[in-house]
């Protein structure tokens, strides 16, 4: 999961961005958290698919910003919910008053469904210049589908050598087998022969080994036996 923090982004340097989510892998959940100083205001006509519900007017750098949220398909969450200005502005101007929206919360438009809700909270008793943005998010990430083998390893049964018979018979063809190969000066082609002659002898002579499945019936035989000889005995003394 890719987190992206950004702090105090000016005019200036709101073009790097870019750089940053385009390191960012697809499957990757990304925030972008920061003070922008930028007013997207609350004009639903031209930036719906961004965020309608923001405070006043957009500024210069709320055009950038929503320029490339409109780009990267990126979503302004603190303009997703109809709350109250005084619950969506994180900055209040001392003389006139006027709440103003300039921290936000982004995240890719694809990840709406994980933002439950995004506002602003006054911090202590005391006048504060910025209010907190909190975001709560409930996170769905799913599992990476891993590559699964179309068919299982087999293995050679090579518990077939400790008899006598078997071990003589995989002796003879593999002696057949590596008498036909021609030693030449390319090492690899003659190693790539003599590996593939001697599994074909142990396939031939030794064969697979073959899956039991474990009875648990068969394994605990006794117990159950013992078990249901009490429980007869008990049935049959027992006068109805």
């Amino acid at each position: 999961m890719g987190v992206l923090l950004l702090a105090q982004i000016q005019q200036e340097n709101i073009s790097k961005v870019p750089d940053f989510i385009n390191r960012l892998s697809i499957q990757d959940k990304l925030f972008i958290l920061g003070d922008f100083n930028a007013r997207v205001g609350s004009d639903t006509q031209f930036w719906s698919n961004v965020g309608s519900h923001g405070i006043g007017k957009v500024n210069s750098n709320g055009v950038l910003l929503l320029s490339l949220c409109s780009e990267f398909d990126l979503l302004l969450t603190n303009t997703v919910f109809q709350l109250p200005n005084c619950k969506k502005a994180s900055w209040k101007h001392p003389r006139s008053n006027h709440y103003h929206l300039i921290d936000y919360v982004i995240v890719h438009r694809s990840d709406r469904q994980d933002v439950s809700l995004t506002r602003s909270y006054s911090i202590g008793k005391c006048w504060l210049d910025h209010k907190l943005i909190c975001s709560t998010i409930k996170m769905k990430i799913k599992r990476p589908v891993r590559n699964q083998r179309s068919s299982p390893i087999k293995r050679i049964d090579v518990d077939k050598l400790k008899v006598k018979e078997a071990m003589q018979s995989f002796q003879k063809v593999t002696d057949e087998k590596l008498s036909s190969i021609i030693c030449g000066n390319d090492i690899e082609a003659s190693w790539s022969e003599f590996k593939t002659a001697v599994y074909d002898s142990a396939k031939e002579s030794l064969g697979y080994v073959r899956r039991k499945n474990q009875d648990w019936f068969d394994e605990n035989d006794p117990t159950i036996l013992l078990l249901l000889s009490n429980i007869h005995q008990t049935h049959q003394s027992v006068d109805y």
